[in-house]
């Protein structure tokens, strides 16, 4: 599942989010995220899973008590509330993150996806038409001197528009970016990939509903 690959990238990089500058506080965070992620991952039957998944959700809750920056610990309540099929857990983990972020748009569309596939049409659509008028902001001109950081990130940006049900521009985008690299084969893939994108499945396997 992607979200837990995002959570062990998070996790792998826990360890040296405090150095020097630690608190007792924020150490004792460190080490309920730790706890809690190492409890995300432990093998089991089905009964003791979703025990440990519940441990989970109680110590990285009990981490954001002690510092509500530590966005390692939203993921690891999102995935264990993912692997658990609570959708409402996942979406409250959500809007907590935005309280303080409000404009971080992957979180946002997180929760419009999920909305989405849950049936609240009228939610969702809230939170796609913010992420994208977050996107517009960033727009990048399509030219054929774009760095590969651009590229990347006007793939991505398409993908994002599909999510968001604005094939138009997720299209279009890419075909302009074909046109400025007609070469470039990974361009090439991409495009392919998101003309033939299952949208449905895509949600699914990004947020696990």
């Amino acid at each position: 599942m992607r979200i837990l690959l995002t959570v062990a990238l998070f996790l792998s990089i826990a360890g040296i989010s405090y150095g020097q500058n630690s608190t007792p506080q924020k150490a004792e965070a460190n080490r309920l995220i730790n706890e809690a992620g190492n409890l995300l991952y432990k093998p089991g039957n089905i009964t003791e899973r979703d025990n440990n998944l519940k441990q989970s959700i109680s110590l990285a809750k009990k981490a954001i008590q002690l510092d509500t920056s530590r966005f390692v610990a939203y993921e690891l309540l999102f995935g264990a509330y993912m692997m658990l099929k609570d959708a409402k857990g996942s979406i409250n983990t959500c809007s907590e993150w935005l309280i303080n972020h409000p404009n971080d748009l992957n979180v946002r569309l997180r929760r419009g996806v999920i909305y989405h596939r849950i049936q609240k049409q009228k939610l969702a659509d809230k939170d796609f038409k913010f992420v994208k008028n977050g996107l517009a902001k960033t727009h990048v001109k399509i030219t054929n001197r774009l760095s590969e950081k651009e590229i990347a990130g006007i793939v991505s940006n398409a993908y994002t528009y599909l999510l968001i049900g604005d094939r138009k521009t997720s299209l279009n985008s890419m075909d302009s970016l074909s046109k400025a690299f007609p070469a470039n084969k990974k361009i090439a893939q991409a495009n392919k990939e998101i003309q033939n994108l299952d949208i449905e499945k895509s949600m699914y396997e990004t947020t696990g509903f």
